[in-house]
């Protein structure tokens, strides 16, 4: 079976828009997260739309990442990988981060699963053969 391509760099790359820009309304980026309809708008709005400017072999590589994420990655990971990039709104902290991501992801992917394959089935891809 050929192995499905994932990368930190996917999921840290999904929450870039927060760091704000042109394109992006900055009140949304005033929001507090710790309020589920916040963080409905902020998917909705922000970073649903940005994903979808990819293609499709860019969106499903994203999509195993986080899926892959969700469920393998420490707390400290996730985390990280949220504030890499350097987003001007902070993380929810009356939820744990799994559970943060796991609304994200239902947001995105509606009822579909979240749970991975076995690790062995994943292959990590650098920050420069994301594009590639």
């Amino acid at each position: 079976m050929k192995k499905l391509k994932i990368s930190y760099w996917y999921i840290s790359k999904f929450w870039s828009p927060l760091a704000g820009g042109p394109n992006v309304n900055e009140s949304l980026l005033r929001l507090n997260l710790n309020n589920k309809i916040n963080i409905d708008t902020i998917i909705n709005e922000i970073l649903k739309p940005n994903l979808e400017l990819f293609d499709y072999r860019y969106k499903t590589n994203f999509k195993n990442s986080f899926k892959y994420a969700i469920s393998y990655y420490s707390d400290k990971e996730l985390i990280d990988s949220f504030y890499n990039s350097q987003p001007q709104i902070d993380l929810p902290n009356n939820l744990p981060i799994r559970d943060f991501y796991i609304q994200v992801w239902f947001l995105l992917y509606g009822n579909e699963s979240y749970l991975p394959l076995d690790k062995e089935c994943y292959t990590e891809i650098s920050l420069e053969d994301i594009f590639n």
